[in-house]
Formats: structure tokens, C-alpha cells, sequence
């Protein structure tokens, strides 16, 4: 069973190897270990046993749920560790009462852009080469929170 837990100074360091696995520009450690410092910043690790198997990471603005960033470690995608963190996140957002979750995604990332669109993401814009190594368009995604899924 996959579970899931804050992150602290001990499982920063399994989500800068799940970086280190998934991007070709990841963030080191110092960078998860300086999201523990920020209050607008949340970070959860996805465990199956004693094994982390994924993370995600978002800012929270005024109104809305920005996600930094999510992976999947290579050999447990597909189990549901994203799927899972997803909905973890959308319970924040609804707790928090914001109006939408936002990301961007590499355009190439189809199984990334398959799960966002699974919730009902909405694509809401391009930035053109905003990625490089490759060089690459992000696809802007956007979650309206329905009236039903936000605190009222």
C-alpha cells in the first residue's frame, strides 16, 4: 500500500534522488531542503513500505495551488504513487478554499499530461522553449476547483 507523509530533512534526500532519476535539470538536495524553510511551500513523499516511490510539490498562493513539481520514481510508475499525490494535493486546495490547481508540463510528458487530464485539468496555455535540455514548449494545465470540492 502506497502512503504518504510530509516531507522532513530525512525524505528530502529521497526526493532529490527521485529528481536526480526523472529530469535531465534536476534540483539538488539543498533546493528540497530549503522548501521545508518556506511557508508557502508543501512537499509530499510517496511510500510504499519503507521505500519512497514518488514526490510532489507545491506553492500556495493567494488563490490557487501552484504544483512545482511530481515524480514517480522510474520502476513504481503506473502503481498509482502520482494518481495518489494528486488527490492529496486537490484535498489541500479544497481545505484551503483556492479556486484552481495550475502546473506546466513538458508538451512531449504524454503520460504526465494523461494524468492530469484524468482529473480534469484543462490546458490554459504554451510557453514556448521554456524548457531546455531539450528545448522544449510547456503546457500550462489548470484545475477549477468545483463549488463542491472547495470549503465553502
Amino acid at each position: 500500500m502506497i502512503v504518504c507523509k510530509a516531507m522532513d530533512r530525512d525524505s528530502a534526500v529521497y526526493a532529490a534522488e527521485i529528481e536526480a532519476l526523472c529530469f535531465s535539470s534536476p534540483w539538488p538536495l539543498e533546493s528540497f531542503l530549503g522548501a521545508l524553510n518556506n511557508s508557502h511551500a508543501l512537499y509530499l513523499i510517496a511510500f510504499e513500505g519503507d521505500k519512497a516511490v514518488g514526490y510532489i510539490g507545491v506553492y500556495d498562493l493567494i488563490d490557487e495551488i501552484s504544483i512545482i513539481n511530481i515524480a514517480t520514481h522510474p520502476g513504481h510508475r503506473n502503481k498509482g504513487a502520482a494518481r495518489l499525490l494528486m488527490s492529496k494535493i486537490h484535498e489541500f486546495a479544497a481545505a484551503r478554499g483556492v479556486d484552481a490547481v495550475t502546473l506546466e508540463v513538458r508538451e512531449s510528458n504524454i503520460p504526465a499530461r494523461t494524468l492530469y487530464e484524468s482529473f480534469a485539468y484543462k490546458e490554459n496555455g504554451r510557453i514556448k522553449n521554456y524548457y531546455s535540455d531539450p528545448k522544449e514548449d510547456a503546457v500550462l494545465y489548470k484545475y477549477e476547483l468545483q463549488g463542491m470540492d472547495r470549503k465553502q
